[in-house]
């Protein structure tokens, strides 16, 4: 089975370019470097079993202001594999031609035939001419890595567009905490959507392996039924009912992500290179050969950036928020 690689994995790049870990910037994810602080934990979640009624989904629920309960899930990526047995699209998969590649993996494995579009606005325009007919379309917003984004309002048309056709969405939302009027959960689902939320983004709590489905009643009962027993671990359930109800952190960490991404921003601007920014990170996009040579700089200076596979002549490296700007500032000015 091919294993695909998503960053990280600084201990193996380190020993690659034989600089010890501590001297690096890994900025190969997109995972908030501020994280929630988890306060030390009872005994007792540790000895105990996980309690599926800690009140888990209803925190949740609150957090993300629906009227649906979720289903607590081991992981969005968890979910993304599961779903290729849980829905029957009757059509090809439309999933982004620059996006998180499980998407693709996850329902290619089960034998669906995928087809790719550039961005939400040509897809859109595409089925309403009938130029393309999915039958289920896999949504990122904001997209990783083009940082393309689309309002609650734009998402809900589209969800509209697809339901007349009897289409299936999946939204992946694992970016979608820092601005929640960019999701779709502010309106009641319609029957043809599936929404997925990840902790481990926005909460710096990555580790954790923990997000949340929404979606029509059927699908999380069957999706229940294959995370039981235990699926999520009690000291998980524990850290997430906390900080999903620590509304004073999420609104500092919602400032502190935004004002972080433009900063960082200004610092990559002397590349000229066009960017796509999202509050989690900034991509950069340009002929494949240039993106190639510089990440091969940074990578011979300690910043650990994450490289993916040219598309048309086309490269593109992202780079997520950074606690040393300073640092990386003076590699980009020094970059010829």
């Amino acid at each position: 089975m091919k294993v695909l690689h998503h960053g990280g994995r600084l201990r193996e790049i380190a020993e690659q370019y034989r600089r010890p870990r501590q001297q690096w910037l890994d900025l190969s994810t997109g995972i908030s470097p501020w994280a929630w602080p988890v306060p030390s934990l009872p005994e007792a979640v540790w000895r105990e079993l996980p309690d599926d009624g800690d009140q888990l989904a209803q925190t949740a629920q609150r957090y993300y202001g629906t009227a649906q309960l979720p289903l607590p899930v081991p992981g969005s990526q968890w979910a993304i594999r599961q779903l290729p047995a849980l829905l029957s699209p009757l059509g090809p998969i439309a999933v982004p031609s620059w996006g998180y590649q499980e998407h693709r993996h996850a329902w290619q494995l089960a034998g669906y035939q995928c087809c790719e579009y550039p961005d939400l606005e040509w897809l859109q325009q595409a089925i309403a001419n009938g130029d393309i007919n999915p039958g289920l379309v896999v949504a990122i917003n904001p997209n990783n890595p083009s940082a393309e984004t689309r309002t609650g309002v734009q998402m809900r048309a589209l969800a509209k567009l697809l339901a007349e056709r009897e289409c299936l969405l999946i939204v992946d939302e694992a970016f979608a905490d820092s601005c929640p009027a960019n999701s779709v959960l502010g309106w009641p689902l319609a029957d043809n959507v599936v929404v997925l939320r990840s902790l481990g983004k926005f909460f710096g709590l990555a580790g954790l392996r923990l997000g949340f489905v929404f979606g029509p009643p059927d699908l999380q009962r069957a999706m229940a039924q294959m995370c039981q027993p235990w699926g999520v671990n009690g000291p998980a359930r524990f850290i997430a009912r906390r900080c999903l109800a620590d509304t004073a952190w999420v609104a500092a960490q919602r400032a502190r992500l935004h004002s972080s991404s433009i900063a960082l921003a200004e610092v990559l601007a002397p590349l000229n290179l066009q960017q796509g920014r999202s509050d989690y990170f900034v991509s950069l996009s340009g002929p494949a050969a240039e993106l190639v040579e510089l990440n091969q700089y940074l990578l011979q200076r300690g910043v650990y950036a994450r490289a993916f596979a040219p598309q048309h002549g086309l490269g593109r490296l992202r780079l997520g928020l950074c606690r040393q700007l300073e640092k990386l500032d003076e590699v980009v000015r020094a970059y010829g």
